[in-house]
């Protein structure tokens, strides 16, 4: 009798016998989705300190320049340019998002779109090698604890828990790029174990102040995808039962729970990577309901902000962690996790996108006073609804403003593809882009970039640029 398939066997054996042909026509137009909605984000990261300093790094590589850096007409080394496009996707915390595992694109397409460009591959092996990231690093992300896990009798965290996951998918997707054979694809992955990022998720959130590596650096983790690709292709060996036993990943990971069924159960035909939400707003995740509640109220009742008297926030069971209470604007990362910055950004009608961090914002004395009438809490439903439904974000705003009382309560953002009436359009999304990309694109490039993004499968050799 043969000995039987590891965990990283099987995902290889998935990964190597995938095909763009067999992909869902579905999983083929989100991936098409997210790519566009993340080019967007990068080139709407350009002015930010995370961003300049992510290009500012890419020029330290002395390879030759094989590769785009989004928006900014420079090329750079493979690892340069998905470092700095990494940190440039990540930079308004804007991007989507897909939970389990808190995966996001801009921790592994910035590898993806390097090594395509170099290797002149086509749009449908970025859109499978997008596919395969975002379901392999989700399912994984499912299998370890999650900052939405409940503990006890309420949402929490785990000691030690992180967002690296993305490594593994995006390992993957690297390795199906570079056409790795299943013993290959193998390695990548055991090697991806060796280079992961450590968890730092459990101590951001008890801390005040959000430095601008935030809850991962996304270049790090881009570099790292290349890395182990790479590797692997060379001829490197990883350790393929690096998920096997009491020894295996989850416990050098650190964390108190590994559950591979979550990683294997209906692997290829159950496709998870559809459940992705997108932004609508740049910032913290957690926070895109509130801030759909908080805008509705304003907007339909044309509330100015010298008429609000207070704010009572109810918002999802993790924000009365320390990460939510800094009030000290330094940086974009700090703005993009305080609820009472981010409601004063929009009852001033400020354009949603980087305008939302321009530094004279940041410390503007109007702004500053309006955080001191917002006031937040966990929402006291919250743990019985992400019980009965684990999409959910339920989210509760109530206004006081002309004597009167005004609230607005939902329980998905939009954004969300929990319901019909959330979902982003394309439409929605072309939007989001042509925002984002004002100061990069204009007329027929705009039109073009758009088009070629979301008729990917049709592109015979890729060029990033924006």
């Amino acid at each position: 009798m043969g000995k039987a398939e590891t965990v990283v066997e099987r995902l290889a054996s998935f990964a190597v016998e995938a095909r763009f042909e067999d992909l869902p026509s579905d999983v083929v137009e989100e991936s098409k989705r997210v790519l566009l909605d993340s080019v967007g984000c990068a080139a709407a990261g350009l002015g930010t300190r995370k961003g300049q300093i992510g290009i500012r790094f890419a020029r330290e590589f002395d390879e030759p320049s094989k590769s785009t850096i989004i928006g900014c007409g420079q090329r750079a080394s493979l690892f340069g340019a998905a470092f700095a496009n990494g940190e440039l996707m990540n930079a308004l915390d804007y991007e989507a998002v897909l939970s389990p595992g808190h995966v996001q694109p801009s921790f592994f397409v910035p590898a993806h779109l390097a090594i395509a460009e170099s290797q002149r591959s086509s749009g449908r092996e970025l859109i499978l090698a997008t596919a395969l990231a975002l379901e392999i690093s989700t399912r994984i992300g499912a299998a370890l604890p999650h900052y939405r896990d409940v503990i006890g009798e309420k949402v929490g965290t785990s000691a030690v828990y992180g967002f690296d996951c993305a490594v593994f998918g995006g390992t993957v997707g690297a390795a199906k790029i570079l056409q790795l054979g299943r013993t290959a694809m193998a390695n990548a992955l055991g090697i991806a174990a060796w280079v992961a990022p450590l968890p730092t998720g459990g101590k951001l959130v008890r801390t005040y102040g959000m430095p601008t590596v935030k809850y991962a650096l996304a270049g790090w983790l881009c570099q790292s995808v290349l890395t182990a690709a790479l590797l692997a292709q060379m001829g490197h060996s990883g350790d393929t039962s690096v998920f096997e036993g009491e020894y295996g990943f989850w416990r050098f990971y650190g964390s108190d729970r590994w559950d591979p069924r979550r990683l294997l159960d209906k692997l290829g035909s159950d496709w998870r990577m559809r459940s992705i939400r997108y932004k609508c707003y740049p910032c913290c995740g957690g926070l895109q309901t509130a801030l759909d509640c908080f805008t509705s109220v304003v907007a339909e009742n044309s509330l100015v902000a010298d008429e609000i008297e207070s704010i009572e926030a109810y918002l999802e069971g993790f924000c009365d962690e320390p990460m939510f209470r800094n009030d000290t604007m330094r940086t974009e990362a700090d703005a993009q996790f305080n609820i009472g910055y981010l409601f004063a950004v929009a009852v001033s009608r400020i354009p949603v996108g980087p305008a939302w961090y321009e530094p004279s914002l940041m410390k503007n004395p109007e702004v500053l006073a309006f955080m001191k009438k917002v006031k937040f809490s966990v929402h006291p439903d919250y743990t019985a609804a992400i019980q009965e439904d684990p999409t959910s974000t339920l989210s509760k705003v109530v206004v006081k403003a002309r004597g009167r009382v005004y609230s607005d309560e939902r329980r998905h953002h939009k954004g969300s593809p929990a319901l019909e009436n959330t979902r982003l359009s394309n439409a929605d999304l072309i939007a989001k882009f042509r925002a984002n990309t004002c100061g990069v694109l204009t007329g027929d490039r705009a039109d073009a970039s758009i088009k070629g993004l979301l008729n990917l499968e049709n592109v015979c050799l890729l060029y990033t640029s924006p």
